[in-house]
């Protein structure tokens, strides 16, 4: 199975950046690289965008991470 491209927003970097602990910043960069590999493995949920786009739903610890599979970024 071919990877996603993951896409992340400068603001996501920045608060990822901020987060004190060290393993809490390495855990959420696993969790991009992995839903990249796997989005499916990774959905809690769904939800609706404001466009109408369902969006992916992963919650790891304190953060929800939104996301949508696109077959064209494969």
């Amino acid at each position: 199975m071919d990877s996603f491209e993951v896409l992340i927003a400068q603001r996501v970097i920045d608060l990822v950046e901020q987060q004190k602990s060290k393993a809490t910043r390495e855990k959420l960069y696993q969790r991009f690289a992995e839903i990249g590999e796997n989005p499916g493995n990774y959905s809690d949920y769904h939800d609706p965008s404001e466009s109408g786009c369902l969006l992916d739903v992963n919650v790891i610890g304190q953060f929800a991470i939104s996301f949508w599979v696109d077959s064209a970024d494969m």
